[in-house]
């Protein structure tokens, strides 16, 4: 039996099906709670959209986990910058076909506040191609 577990990606398959068979309860977050949990650098703040598992009946304020891709430094600089690009461009389209991948150009956006340093998790720098895409889409000055 499990009795809590931060969220998996919503939607999710898993926890979608899951949440036809068994009552599930999203429970908030109290006063405060959400900005310490935001310590960890590989979580961002987010919306679990109502409805977007069965008995959800309202927004509520959650954490995410930040994904990444990852290369070796070797891959060349036109081939990443191409892989990001589109990536950043196709945001709108990706959102429409997977409801998971919805507000992805909105993981980019502290770029504009924090520099590069914002997606550099764990020390390791952003692919010399992931910055030229990132400035070209205007995240980068």
């Amino acid at each position: 039996m499990v009795d809590a577990q931060f969220q998996c990606p919503i939607p999710n398959q898993v926890m979608t099906d899951l949440a036809t068979r068994v009552d599930l309860q999203v429970i908030p977050y109290g006063p405060g709670e959400i900005e310490q949990v935001l310590r960890v650098p590989f979580y961002r703040p987010t919306i679990m959209r109502a409805r977007a598992i069965r008995g959800l009946d309202r927004d509520v304020a959650q954490i995410a986990v930040v994904n990444v891709l990852a290369t070796h430094a070797r891959v060349a600089e036109a081939t990443v910058r191409e892989v990001v690009a589109a990536v950043i461009e196709g945001a709108g389209e990706l959102g429409r076909l997977n409801p998971l991948f919805v507000g992805l150009c909105d993981l980019f956006e502290p770029l504009r506040r924090q520099g590069r340093a914002a997606l550099e998790f764990g020390g390791v720098p952003l692919h010399d191609g992931a910055l030229r895409a990132c400035r070209e889409a205007g995240f980068l000055s």
